[in-house]
């Protein structure tokens, strides 16, 4: 996971133009930005489906999460000749990834309220699938 991240961090530096003298140098950074965004992804996503690994989430893995996502996010409004937002969506499906996690957190919490006793959640964690669908608009 810290591999993915630091990755992702090394590439950022692709969002930024005057690194570059040719615009295919940049694509292939952003490409290998969306592939560790992917894999980073792939290893969170299963920490939001378990109710203790949710609650007990490491502040700084929830970070670079976060991070990695706004880095997308950001790749998605890069101008650059032979790149395009849809790119980003067709490589990483960044709908897909905000539906998925809404929809995790969603089932996690109802566990925790069907529990008996119902476990307390931290009111942050209610609030997170709100966000979510903020950011996906």
């Amino acid at each position: 996971m810290q591999y993915d991240y630091a990755r992702v961090c090394l590439y950022e530096i692709g969002l930024e133009e005057s690194h570059f003298s040719v615009a295919f140098e940049r694509i292939d950074v952003f490409r290998n930005c969306l592939d560790s965004i992917k894999s980073l992804y792939a290893t969170n996503r299963p920490m939001v489906t378990i109710l203790p690994q949710l609650i007990n989430l490491p502040s700084h893995t929830f970070s670079q999460s976060n991070h990695s996502i706004f880095v997308a996010m950001r790749l998605i409004s890069v101008r650059c000749e032979g790149w395009s937002g849809q790119i980003v969506e067709q490589e990483l499906g960044l709908k897909e990834i905000f539906d998925n996690t809404v929809g995790d957190i969603d089932q996690t919490l109802k566990q925790a309220s069907e529990h008996d006793p119902p476990i307390q959640i931290p009111s942050f964690f209610t609030r997170l699938p709100l966000m979510c669908k903020e950011l996906k608009k």
